[in-house]
Order: structure tokens, then C-alpha cells, then sequence
């Protein structure tokens, strides 16, 4: 198992996960499903948005699959396009 990979089940496992962080998460690890929920998505309030902040400070190198993420997810887009100006 990479070493992301096990920071992504201790993350996982301090339960402050929703469906946007998780699909950080899961596509950071090459998954094709996300490992929360049965969709992949992007934030839709600020507490979804609070959740994927808090995985990106835990796990800095989810940002190097923002790009990944944005063309799985096009909703997710704007959000990581802007990323630096919204935290």
C-alpha cells in the first residue's frame, strides 16, 4: 500500500469525511469509486467545503491531484482553480 494510501485510512478513520473530501481522496489514490458514498462530488456548502480543507492541510499532496480530480469531476473545477484564494 502507498504511503498516501495509508494517510487516506488514517484520515478516513478520524470520521470527518463527506462526499467532496472523499473524492479528493479518491482519485488522489487512483480509485475509480470513491470511497465514501456511491458518487463522486464536488462541495456543496461550506461544511463539504471545511471537510476538504482540513483532508488537503492532513494530506498536502492531495493538492498535486487537483488537475486529476477537476477533469473527473468538472463541478470541482472552479473550486481547485481557485483554491489558494478560498483558503
Amino acid at each position: 500500500m502507498s504511503d498516501l494510501a495509508m494517510k487516506v485510512l488514517k484520515w478516513q478513520s478520524t470520521g470527518d469525511v463527506g462526499i467532496s473530501s472523499a473524492t479528493l481522496a479518491s482519485i488522489a489514490c487512483g480509485l475509480k469509486k470513491n470511497i465514501y458514498g456511491h458518487h463522486f462530488g464536488a462541495p456543496h456548502d461550506a461544511a463539504d467545503f471545511r471537510r476538504c480543507v482540513a483532508l488537503v492541510e492532513q494530506i498536502p499532496e492531495i493538492r498535486d491531484s487537483f488537475d486529476k480530480v477537476a477533469k473527473r469531476v468538472p463541478a470541482f473545477k472552479g473550486i481547485l482553480n481557485e483554491w489558494d484564494s478560498l483558503v
